[in-house]
């Protein structure tokens, strides 16, 4: 309404000033998929953040080298895959720890296999390294592909179940259709040898 009765607030009621939120949704990435953009457009609507990262690792825990691409073509890739919202940025990490990529983010977006990987023990020094790093995780938002008995306290995101079977290793397999549309011709041209 626009008059005389209108005047500006020069501070709003605190009960309305926004809390940044941001969430921490780390992987390789080898190929991004189409369950990889779900996951990342369910975490911006259920989340309430203001902010995606997508760290990708160097050197994940508990996976091998799946070949080319090399990391700066996986890197600039991803940036096209998950250029579909600006609250997305994507970058390169070398930390391993989950607790240390998540560090200072109010989520941590994981896959269920890396909520049964937080709790075992041959991925730390010693259970008090273990203590330690877990302790020190944001609140876990966790992608559900089954069932997960877990300690550890997490909330579901919620995707559509035909996308829990999706996996980049499926891609890698010769399934290319499920890579994110976005990035497919220029995975494919650089996963294909030249001759």
């Amino acid at each position: 309404m626009v008059g005389a009765n209108c005047r500006k607030a020069s501070n709003p009621p605190s009960s309305l000033v926004a809390v940044a939120s941001k969430a921490v949704y780390p992987g390789t990435f080898n190929p991004p998929t189409v369950a990889h953009l779900a996951i990342a457009r369910a975490a911006l609507e259920e989340l309430d953040i203001t902010q995606l990262d997508i760290p990708l690792s160097r050197t994940p825990f508990g996976k091998s080298d799946a070949g080319p691409p090399n990391f700066d073509q996986r890197l600039q890739i991803a940036k096209m895959a998950f250029s579909f919202d600006d609250r997305i940025t994507v970058h390169g990490t070398d930390l391993k720890f989950l607790s240390d990529i998540s560090a200072g983010y109010n989520y941590l977006i994981i896959g269920d296999d890396k909520l049964a990987q937080l709790t075992d023990l041959q991925f730390y020094r010693d259970p008090a390294e273990m203590a330690v790093k877990l302790a020190s995780l944001p609140e876990l938002v966790v992608v559900e592909r089954s069932r997960v008995a877990s300690d550890l306290p997490f909330r579901a995101l919620s995707i559509d179940p035909s996308y829990r079977e999706v996996s980049s290793t499926r891609v890698r397999n010769g399934e290319t259709d499920l890579i994110a549309e976005s990035a497919r011709l220029t995975w494919l041209r650089y996963r294909t040898p030249r001759i």
